[in-house]
């Protein structure tokens, strides 16, 4: 199965392009919608998957527990705004890559043009229903860090977990080196049947691991690489100008207030 392209890397690439207060303020406030309306959809039921994983993904983006709890209440009580409706985008960016949007919006009349805009502008074009979805599966995802708790694996995590995501009902099991290629600093995402994501990170849970981030996604099929290096001696449109173009578009698509989240198939080098 292919993975979360080039997940290290852009995540690198994000965080250096997105730790702003600005960007930050932006980011809280549409996990805060994303949580109200997962909180109104499951009346406050944190067992629920959908309202579980929002929760999971708020603390993964260091989300205040005040701010969370705050959310969840609006959810409950009704009041946290308009009805929301969940709106799925496709499109092809630089470099021939799929990207899908997922998006949260009271108006598809404000979010669609924007979204097409943004892709128009960083060199891509918003596609139509299923342009680019067949290259993409739907899946269950939970980010791992760190060994197991009360472990003596000694430098063996990666086949501990291994062993117990299948125990416990995942698929697959992707593991990176720690930041920069370090040892010690194991960083793992256990893919799973979307139905089976709250038992997979529950039952991993038991087994002493630290579940990061638990969220539904969309996994790549095929990936394309895109340079990002050397793009101050420019590059054509096979080069880095492209991977500075899609750097780009997948920002501003994460910029959108309507934008929950982001896919594409781009495999950063």
């Amino acid at each position: 199965m292919m993975m979360m392209a080039g997940h290290s890397k852009w995540a690198k690439i994000k965080r250096a392009k997105g730790s702003n207060d600005a960007k930050r303020a932006i980011l809280f406030t549409k996990l805060a919608v994303e949580l109200s309306e997962a909180s109104r959809q499951a009346l406050g039921d944190v067992t629920d998957i959908r309202l579980a994983a929002a929760i999971s993904k708020a603390k993964a983006c260091n989300v205040p527990k005040d701010n969370i709890e705050a959310a969840l209440k609006r959810g409950v009580e009704g009041k946290g705004g308009a009805n929301m409706e969940a709106v799925t985008y496709e499109g092809i960016g630089p470099g021939s890559t799929a990207i899908i949007v997922e998006t949260l919006t009271d108006n598809r009349r404000r979010t669609a043009p924007n979204i097409r805009h943004a892709f128009s502008k960083h060199g891509g074009a918003l596609g139509t229903s299923g342009s680019v979805a067949w290259m993409f599966l739907r899946k269950g995802v939970v980010e791992v860090e760190g060994g197991r708790e009360g472990g003596r694996e000694g430098g063996r995590e990666g086949e501990a977990l291994w062993e117990d995501a299948l125990e416990v009902g995942a698929e697959d099991v992707e593991e990176d080196a720690g930041e920069d290629g370090e040892e010690g600093g194991m960083v793992a995402r256990v893919v799973c049947e979307p139905s089976a994501l709250a038992e997979v990170s529950k039952g991993l849970e038991k087994r002493g691991w630290r579940p990061s981030l638990v969220q539904f996604s969309f996994l790549p099929t095929t990936t394309v690489e895109v340079e990002v290096e050397g793009e101050e001696k420019g590059g054509g449109e096979g080069g880095a100008k492209v991977g500075q173009q899609l750097i780009g578009l997948l920002g501003a698509l994460e910029d959108d207030p309507d934008v929950q989240n982001v896919f594409h198939n781009a495999t950063f080098v």
